[in-house]
């Protein structure tokens, strides 16, 4: 959303790296490492932005942890070296991985193979400094072999070889503190040269002691980098039962079948492969994609099981503590559950800081409460653990959960294995529903059921008995937490380019709360730069009219941010009309599109869910008088649902603007499809306002009451004041037109086509008497034109010829009218005035869809009324229509008016907010509806007031003032 929610996105993913301890995900994430190690890619991503890595800090590891020329291990069945047929920079001749799983869980061995070549001198440096991540604390590094292979010849370098341990920084400003005890062990090999091959043989033995005896690891098969021979060999005794799943969901899924053979009580399963292709990560790729294959092992038979493992480490021996009995005795008092969860939440989050002391056992082993109370640190599983065990001693069930932040969904597609495991939240149960929590956010004041969960799709593995598998977390209770709402009024105070804005941008949830967080800790400066960032480049030279401000809703966990600007060049003159352009600010930076359209692999292209809703209003000056009835259209992609409705009513242009995703992601086959769809959002917002000359008044309110003969502030004024640039326009063409017939230019169809545009424009007037002869003449003149039809109509209609209203309307119809629903929308009048309600309702039906693609109020309040009078049951779109935003703009709150969900009064109070011309217009519209209420009530006198109301404002060419001329003709007499 552009740079104002940058700053969140920023403090949002540091957060997020923060709720990860490196070390809970260890099987995996090393094999992760391990992978591009073997690739001689770089361990340790860069941090986002560009910014440069952190220094890694070079440390001295005690003696044996890693050794040289040590012979290889038992079991092991090396292959040769295949030959370098491939021309790309960088191939992997050989990657030979051989798991040895022992009777024990020490006896782990893991021993790679592995044959690098470099065909570019870019890549010397990928064979010359080659890592290898280790964890001292519980593994041993055996270098077997270091040789480099040149032509025909072997250079061995295990004698000449140095080694220096480089120790990954333990937090920056990317990332809280995170010690994991992991060093990257880098082998600086001398003298390598284009085409020459790194051929190595190491082994790394021993497990992390927290994991007991089960045997689990996730290993990749495919890599960014080519593969000539590639191949993974698993041994374990026979009596262990370890299973294996292939996973992937690429164009080449599945696995080699392995191949199983057992021999003196070893079973051993072979995977192995010859060209394999690169397979490189696109960017924005879903979380629970797995782009490349990867072989899964797991000897946990039942998720049960590791939800009993994780029990195991989360149940600690009790330790008394004062601190730990106070606390619970302070929060105790509170008067409620909630209060107390909200209570002890808190204080773990802001009292206890976030460090990761990740070592050992203690990557998946949380400190006891009292320790942590103690050190007043601790990560999410010391925090997760302390937050239960305080609110279990008040009586209130609270049960950790393990979950995949990077890979929410997918511990549903797994093996059951703590692998992807990588946080912890917890499960609270209170009176009204289940609520999670997570201790290591930042202590804000929202209450605990307000605040923001994980996505949607995360399942969690629940730390308790009886667990059988990972079930999907509880939803979040706010409704709105997928909301961003952005309030835009533009004040143009005179036809010139300087104008005003104020914004209003409203955020929910997540983002509510790290705004919270970033503006508090912002200085006044900085503060600007969020409110200003995403309309600056729009309107160069803008400067603020004080400062902005944010109001916080924390108890619905919702914040706005308000700020006033003047805007130098608002609105610019194109071709004698003055032009405002706009945009829902709202979209800015949510569709994410990748560098490429042309991909393999799916990609994340928005948040989901996510509802995006915007609101423009323009306050044009006084002398403005634009009648453009509200219009709404819509777009229904893959992707998301979208509306726009727009309107410009005497000098206030009202645009909303509202998007809902479907999906977050596409597949690569629809990225073409979004781009044509984006194409077409944009004809749908249509940001641009133009306002004619002839829409400018050219005298003032009085000089066009005294033209009415009406006094001033009567209903009569009122309405020649808001129809004066109108009825001038509209004068103007018929004085034009009558030029044109005058000379000897129109014969036949083309003088037919003047006299049905004069015909319209006398009847727009009120003149019906005058237009009938004129069109009459039209007709005559170019039978074959449906325009002329449809003029003709329009007038018979006017001047209560129904039957032969429709009959011309159906002939514009049937010879091919270029406008169709609008052919439509007045023959459902004709049909209606006919008391043929059930069609008349089919043509409403079919006019409330533009010829444009966009969606019309007012067809569909005369469907209401048709059906209404045909005692027909409104049908479920219908009834969804209307109550879709009953306070939303005018005329949206009539439709609720016609189903009797808002009063009259309601409605009155609606029209009443407007100003100037705007509420003059819909006055009269309003007028118009509350007699149709009171018609359909029963209520014939106070029909009878509205129908005469909206007629006294003489607004002629609106349907409303002929079509209550008509109810009032129908009406009977008497009180």
């Amino acid at each position: 959303m552009g740079k104002m929610l940058g700053a969140v996105r920023c403090v949002v993913a540091r957060w997020r790296q923060g709720l990860r301890p490196v070390a809970w995900a260890m099987p995996l994430a090393l094999a992760l490492a391990l992978a591009q190690s073997l690739v001689a890619l770089p361990v340790l991503a860069q941090p986002a932005g560009g910014d440069a890595a952190p220094a890694l800090r070079e440390v001295q590891l005690p003696a044996g942890v890693v050794t040289r020329g040590e012979p290889l291990p038992d079991g092991v069945q090396r292959l040769p070296v295949p030959a370098a047929a491939r021309a790309e920079p960088l191939v992997l001749r050989l990657l030979d991985v051989q798991l040895r799983v022992g009777a024990e869980a020490a006896q782990t061995t893991q021993f790679f193979d592995v044959a690098l070549q470099a065909n570019a001198s870019a890549m010397l440096g990928q064979l010359g400094e080659y890592e290898i991540p280790l964890l001292p604390a519980f593994q041993r590094l055996r270098l077997h072999a270091v040789r480099v292979l040149r032509g025909e010849r072997v250079i061995d370098h295990m004698a000449d070889l140095q080694l220096r341990y480089l120790q990954p920084p333990r937090g920056n400003d990317a990332a809280p503190p995170v010690d994991t005890g992991q060093v990257n062990v880098m082998l600086l090999v001398p003298d390598v040269r284009v085409g020459d091959t790194l051929s190595l043989a190491f082994s790394i033995q021993g497990t992390n002691p927290v994991f007991g005896e089960r045997f689990f690891m996730f290993l990749p098969w495919d890599l960014p980098s080519p593969v000539v021979h590639r191949r993974v060999l698993l041994q374990h005794p026979a009596a262990r039962s370890i299973a294996w799943q292939a996973l992937g969901d690429g164009p080449v899924q599945g696995l080699p079948a392995p191949q199983l053979s057992e021999r003196d009580g070893w079973r051993q399963l072979s995977f192995e492969q010859r060209d394999v292709a690169a397979v490189p990560v696109e960017p924005a790729v879903p979380a629970d994609h797995v782009p490349r294959r990867m072989l899964q092992f797991s000897e946990y038979r039942q998720w049960s099981e590791v939800a009993q493992w994780a029990l195991d480490l989360f149940s600690p021996p009790a330790q008394g503590s004062e601190e730990f009995d106070a606390l619970v005795r302070r929060f105790a008092a509170l008067p409620d559950p909630a209060a107390r969860v909200d209570a002890a939440l808190r204080w773990v989050q802001g009292e206890i800081r976030y460090y990761a002391l990740s070592l050992g056992e203690n990557s998946h082993r949380p400190q006891p409460p009292a320790v942590v109370l103690h050190r007043r640190f601790g990560d999410c599983k010391d925090k997760t653990l302390l937050l239960a065990r305080l609110l279990q001693a008040l009586g209130i069930p609270a049960v950790p959960v393990l979950v995949s932040t990077q890979t929410p969904a997918l511990p549903g597609r797994v093996l059951p294995s703590p692998g992807l495991l990588d946080h912890v939240v917890l499960r609270v149960t209170l009176p009204d529903g289940d609520l999670v929590l997570d201790p290591t956010r930042p202590a804000q004041p929202v209450p605990s059921a307000w605040r923001a969960t994980l996505p949607a799709a995360t399942l969690g593995l629940a730390v308790a008995a009886g667990t059988q598998a990972p079930q999907a977390l509880p939803p979040t209770r706010d409704a709105q937490a997928a909301l961003m709402q952005i309030d835009e009024q533009f004040t143009v105070p005179a036809l010139a380019p300087e104008g005003w804005l104020l914004t209003r941008i409203t955020l929910h949830g997540l983002r509510a709360e790290f705004m919270r967080m970033v503006w508090g800790m912002a200085a006044p400066a900085q503060r600007q730069q969020i409110a200003v960032g995403m309309y600056e480049r729009r309107y160069p030279g803008l400067t603020f009219d004080g400062e902005p401000e944010l109001a916080d809703d924390a108890a619905h966990n919702r914040v706005t941010i308000e700020a006033r600007f003047r805007v130098p060049q608002l609105i610019r003159q194109v071709g004698g009309h003055w032009v405002f352009e706009f945009f829902p600010t709202v979209l800015q930076g949510e569709v994410h599109l990748p560098p490429s359209l042309q991909r393999t692999q799916p990609v994340q292209v928005m948040d989901h869910p996510l509802l995006l809703r915007q609101q423009i209003q323009v306050q044009w000056p006084q002398a403005v008088a634009v009648m453009e009835d509200p219009r709404t259209r819509r777009q229904e992609t893959a992707l998301y649902e979208a509306k726009a409705t727009r309107s410009f009513r005497g000098n206030r242009f009202a645009f909303e603007f509202e998007l809902r995703s479907r999906t977050g992601a596409l597949p690569p086959s629809g990225l073409p499809t979004l781009m044509q769809d984006l194409d077409r959002l944009m004809g749908l917002i249509d940001g641009r306002v133009a306002v004619d000359p002839a829409e400018v008044r050219r005298q003032g309110v009085a000089e066009a009451s005294r033209m009415a003969a009406a006094p001033p502030g009567t209903p009569a004024a009122e309405g020649a004041a808001a129809t004066a640039a109108r009825r001038t326009e509209i004068e103007e063409r018929i004085a034009r037109i009558d030029a044109a017939l005058a000379g000897p230019l129109l014969k036949g169809a083309d003088r037919g086509e003047a006299l049905c545009l004069k015909a319209s424009a006398l009847r727009q007037l009120g003149r019906d008497v005058q237009a009938m002869p004129v069109s009459a003449e039209a007709v005559a003149l170019a039978p074959d034109r449906p325009d002329v039809w449809d003029c003709r109509g329009k007038v018979l209609i006017h001047v209560g010829q129904f039957a032969l209203a429709e009959q011309a309307l159906s002939r514009a119809l049937a010879l091919g009218s270029d406008s169709p629903f609008d052919v439509q929308y007045w023959r459902g009048m004709a049909r209606y005035y006919q008391g043929r309600f059930q069609d008349a309702a089919d043509d409403f039906a079919a006019a409330a869809r533009t010829q444009d693609g966009s969606d019309s109020l007012y067809p569909s309040l005369w469907r209401i009324w048709s059906l209404q009078r045909a005692g027909t049951a409104l049908p479920a779109d219908l009834l969804a229509l209307a109550r879709e935003a009953p306070q939303g703009e005018w005329p949206r709150p009539a439709l609720a008016l016609a189903l009797g969900e808002l009063t009259p009064e309601a409605i009155w109070q609606q029209v009443e907010r407007l100003s100037g011309d705007e509420r003059t217009l819909a006055r009269v519209e309003a007028w118009f509806y509350l007699g149709q209420y009171h018609l359909q009530r029963g209520d014939v006198a106070a029909a009878r007031r509205a129908f005469e109301q909206c007629r006294a404002h003489g607004v002629t060419f609106y349907i409303e003032h002929f079509a209550a001329g008509i109810e009032l003709a129908r009406l009977p007499t008497g009180p």
